[in-house]
């Protein structure tokens, strides 16, 4: 008797501990990471105690993370916390940036230390506060100016190569790439150069060999300037050759303008932005073309609208762009691309994509129509006056709302 009342004493003062710890935790955030880039298994190991959800609708705190290029060829990273419920009107952002060449390791740790920074604000609200500490790593420093040697100049070369074969076929595949850029908040200076190379071989008897060979080179040097928070100018050099658009030698020097109606300083979140090109343009041809050209001087304009959106609800991203040749107005295309990702209600989500081109301009048709080998290969450009493709997905998940736990076993 006397054991089973110790018993039973032990019991009563064990729960009593284990029920401030169990309130706690039923008190803490429940948290959704909206992020692609981010190990949200590692996020959940290192911060165990919140309450990770499924769903936006769902969750205390909202966490979208969005990004950017940066002039380095890195990355920058915008987190953008949104209070809901109790935590309702408690926003907040924060914006940090990746250099280039960092390893995946290197980039789940950056975000989900930020991540972890930005919800410090909220745990403070709930009794967790109490068991949260704060560590400084690092010395005081140096009253140092950095100076950067390289005048903010990267420089990146790339090569490869793909080869297979069997004994009536082969491929050969070869690529080669070079880019010098320099990215400032007053100006962008881009430079690149890249060829392409591919043959593949069918041996269709032992007489009778059919080969698809395509090659091109390009290269590129654009320069843009920042007008104000909305403006922005810029020209362009181009180079272009093409076996597969008939096309030996294209030269090409454009100057656009360019107005954004929200500020540049938000381009990770939204832009709407309009831009207008005029440029001159000569090209020889590999052969004669269906208008009895070998060579082409030309003026071309084009005008584009564009327009991105990442908030809570999803994203929504779209570009129309029109170009005609001034000679001729009625050589000109019209081309739509939209894509949408909606988060309609819980656990349900919707993604669309679709393009559509009007062409009327494929002027560098060569006249000789193309041989039945040469359509099936894919070697030479079509005439047409449209293309299009489109796509839909949609996802559903339901269950519990927490996905805090972590079990890598067997995967």
């Amino acid at each position: 008797m006397r054991t089973s009342a110790l018993l039973l004493f032990f019991l009563i003062a064990l729960q009593s501990i284990a029920q401030p710890a169990q309130e706690e935790n039923n008190l803490a955030p429940k948290v959704f990471v909206d992020c692609e880039s981010c190990d949200i298994e590692n996020l959940r190991q290192d911060f165990y105690f919140l309450h990770y959800v499924r769903d936006r609708l769902l969750c205390d705190v909202h966490v979208l993370v969005t990004t950017r290029p940066t002039g380095a060829g890195g990355t920058e990273f915008t987190l953008s916390f949104f209070g809901r419920n109790k935590f309702e009107g408690m926003n907040d952002t924060l914006v940090s940036s990746i250099p280039p060449n960092s390893t995946p390791d290197e980039i789940r740790d950056h975000l989900n230390n930020n991540i972890q920074l930005g919800l410090i604000r909220y745990i403070m609200k709930t009794p967790l506060c109490e068991h949260i500490s704060i560590t400084y790593d690092q010395e005081a420093p140096a009253n140092d100016t950095i100076k950067d040697k390289w005048n903010f100049w990267v420089f990146k070369a790339a090569a490869g190569g793909w080869f297979n074969g069997e004994s009536l076929v082969s491929s050969l595949s070869l690529n080669g790439s070079l880019t010098a850029n320099r990215i400032t908040n007053e100006s962008k200076t881009r430079m690149e150069g890249s060829t392409y190379y591919n043959k593949n071989t069918f041996h269709i008897d032992d007489t009778t060999e059919i080969v698809s060979l395509f090659r091109n080179y390009y290269a590129n040097i654009n320069q843009v300037w920042s007008i104000s928070k909305h403006w922005s100018a810029g020209t362009e050099i181009n180079y272009y050759s093409s076996i597969y658009e008939n096309i030996k030698s294209s030269y090409y020097a454009g100057a656009s303008l360019e107005y954004d109606i929200f500020p540049y300083n938000e381009s990770s979140t939204r832009m709407l932005y309009f831009s207008y090109t005029l440029a001159p343009l000569y090209r020889k041809y590999n052969s004669t073309t269906i208008l009895f050209r070998d060579e082409q001087y030309l003026m071309r304009q084009s005008l584009s609208f564009t327009s991105k959106f990442i908030s809570k609800w999803g994203q929504f991203n779209s570009t129309v762009s029109w170009n005609n040749f001034l000679h001729d107005f009625s050589l000109n295309s019209l081309a739509l691309y939209v894509y949408a990702q909606f988060r309609l209600f819980k656990g349900f989500s919707l993604e669309l994509s679709g393009y559509y081109a009007r062409i009327r301009n494929r002027i560098n048709l060569p006249l000789e129509s193309a041989s039945q080998e040469e359509i099936l290969l894919g070697q030479v450009q079509l005439p047409t006056s449209l293309s299009y493709w489109g796509s839909v997905g949609i996802s559903y998940t339901f269950g519990s709302i927490y996905n805090n736990i972590v079990n890598p076993r067997l995967e």
